[in-house]
């Protein structure tokens, strides 16, 4: 195992962090800051996948096997953050369609008795 692999798997743990960080802010109620921490978020996904399969070419499995349960541990932070921001979205559109169907229902109500 070389330095170079060490210093290129630290930087792509660094990386997940980043995105994990990124992830937090996309929790925000804010659209813009939502939507810059989302696109934050796209960028260093394709980075890290494009270092993954960097080091997968120029590394051997053994040693890529050393760095795994670190980087496993976290990949699952950045996995968990992004189930936790489906969740979230999915009840806020639930919540949205109902109230959709309600005032959709009241309008028809009215159409009836006017």
């Amino acid at each position: 195992m070389t330095k170079r692999l060490e210093e290129e798997m630290a930087a792509l743990k660094r990386t997940l962090e980043e995105a994990a960080r990124a992830l937090d802010e996309a929790t925000t109620e804010d659209d813009r800051t939502r939507l810059e921490a989302i696109l934050k978020v796209e960028t260093l996904a394709r980075r890290t996948l494009e270092a993954g399969e960097r080091l997968k070419r120029e590394h051997p499995e053994s040693d890529l096997r050393l760095f795994h349960t670190e980087l496993k541990t976290a990949t699952k932070e950045v996995a968990r953050k992004l189930d936790n921001i489906v969740e979230s979205t999915n009840a806020e559109m639930n919540r949205v369609s109902a109230r959709l169907k309600a005032l959709n229902n009241q309008k028809k109500l009215a159409n009836y008795l006017s």
